[in-house]
């Protein structure tokens, strides 16, 4: 849930920036000394990167069904 969570509230940030969400990072933000990208990057790579996050442990609809399995007891 919480790839998920990331990935809707950079869309809804992205929404509420408009076209001031696609700015190049160095305009949106500070230099960053600690170099972490995702945290001074535009609203709309913060989005596009969201993405695989929702990837990485399993996609959700396996989650989903494993938890739906295994935890709940429910049939396949």
């Amino acid at each position: 849930l919480g790839s998920e969570a990331a990935q809707t509230g950079a869309l809804h940030a992205l929404e509420e920036k408009g076209a001031d969400g696609l700015l190049h990072p160095l305009r949106t933000a500070p230099p960053n000394h600690m170099n972490l990208e995702a945290m001074s990057a535009s609203w709309f790579e913060r989005y596009a990167r969201s993405f695989g996050g929702t990837i990485a442990g399993g996609t959700s609809e396996i989650q989903r069904n494993i938890i739906a399995e295994r935890i709940l007891g429910l049939p396949r």
